[in-house]
């Protein structure tokens, strides 16, 4: 019998499978873990969502309906504002209930005035010191008088109101148009046209020139 090298003796005790050289190895089988349960918070606010449903969406149907109301009263009223608005001025300003009122306001009130209107002039503010004097003068008209002068009328219709004489209603027209040249027509206005509006204003107060 041939010798056998022993690099060949070790291939065939290799080879032969009644020996086991190595481990067997054992593979793990995967195991997925179980869902976490979620907190107590968080079912409590899905438990608290779940109850409310049906509730929003009856409060989602409200403020659909709220809004359509709130929408529709908009113009609703603002078209009932324009047709009170054109009554008015088609009937004209309320000049049979002022007939026997005096519009002209106390000396207390012409002397505050125009100490304003007179300290607006010396800082050069001169178109602003003679729309103070008339807009004053109307909110004072319409404070004493109350709901009895309309706020829709123009300066031009309230000069036509009240019991005044010829020279304070002739001043009051011409305190407007100067007004109304300023604001509307953009003119300059310096100081000669201030101490002419101031005396405009003084006439239509005293109702003499």
């Amino acid at each position: 019998m041939p010798e056998r090298s022993l690099e060949d003796s070790h291939s065939a005790l290799m080879d032969d499978s009644a020996y086991q050289f190595e481990l067997p190895v054992q593979e793990e089988a995967f195991q997925p873990q179980p869902p976490s349960e979620p907190s107590a918070f968080w079912m409590g606010v899905g438990d608290f969502l779940t109850a409310i449903a049906p509730v929003i969406k009856y409060l989602l149907i409200a403020a659909v309906v709220l809004l359509i109301c709130y929408v529709l009263f908009v113009v609703v009223s603002s078209v009932a504002n324009r047709r009170s608005l054109s009554l008015r001025r088609a009937r004209g300003p309320k000049e049979d209930t002022l007939q026997d009122v005096d519009l002209r306001p106390d000396e207390a009130f012409v002397t505050d005035l125009l100490k304003q209107a007179d300290a607006m002039a010396e800082r050069g503010e001169y178109a602003l010191a003679i729309r103070t004097i008339l807009h004053s003068s109307f909110e004072e008209m319409k404070e004493r008088i109350r709901d009895r002068i309309g706020i829709s009328l123009t300066a031009r219709e309230i000069g036509r109101l009240g019991q005044m004489p010829d020279a304070s209603r002739t001043a009051l027209h011409e305190l407007i148009a100067r007004v109304e040249i300023s604001a509307f027509g953009g003119a300059e206005v310096g100081q000669e046209d201030y101490l002419a509006a101031r005396r405009e204003y003084e006439i239509f107060v005293r109702g003499e020139a």
